[in-house]
């Protein structure tokens, strides 16, 4: 069994996670790097009109925030159906993967700001012929995440503030199908009906 996780030092509480791993699979190969998606394996687009109805219905993501995330959507909308969120799929990482004999495991550590819907600088996602497309970074952010909910099977996420109070209930790692790990009456992906 290999583990795949890229140490960044400013993430703190990402490294909490990682010790808890280590400790549930003490003989695990620990590989500091990401784990890369063989090439032509996934489609790296989304639909954007089921997103901004979902974004219209959730009661937890800030009002203001939102509202711009469906207001960006709508402009993108009116020249576009779907967007690419990721560059490429060796563009495609995950805060962790456990590789298994028959399987993979993609985990998403996420701190307050993919709830938060922080961090406002200018990122890139594309339209179908590979244009370039500039949304606030929280955007892109969000498109990514939902992107990995639909796309992968064996996707967990694990909201810090959960795991800070509740990683004991956490009994098995490799538990197959979708997994969100996050407290009742906070945003979670799970609850966005994509």
């Amino acid at each position: 069994m290999k583990l795949y996780h890229s140490i960044n030092i400013r993430n703190k509480q990402e490294h909490v996670f990682l010790e808890f791993i280590l400790n549930k699979f003490p003989y695990i190969e620990y590989l500091m790097e990401n784990y890369r998606l063989e090439k032509n394996q996934y489609d790296s687009s989304v639909i954007i009109a089921p997103i901004i109805e979902s974004l219209k219905n959730d009661k937890y993501l800030p009002k203001k925030r939102a509202q711009n995330c469906i207001d960006v959507l709508r402009q993108i909308k009116l020249n576009h159906e779907r967007v690419v969120v990721f560059e490429s799929e060796s563009k495609i990482s995950f805060d962790f993967t456990i590789k298994t004999n028959s399987d993979l495991f993609f985990f998403e550590f996420h701190e307050d700001q993919h709830k938060e819907l922080k961090v406002n600088r200018q990122s890139k996602i594309f339209d179908i012929h590979g244009n370039e497309i500039l949304v606030p970074r929280y955007l892109q952010r969000l498109l990514k995440d939902i992107w990995r909910w639909k796309n992968l099977s064996n996707y967990k996420i694990v909201w810090a503030d959960w795991f800070n109070s509740s990683s004991n209930l956490i009994l098995d790692l490799l538990e197959k199908g979708r997994i969100e790990y996050g407290l009742k009456d906070t945003f979670q992906f799970k609850n966005l009906g994509i």
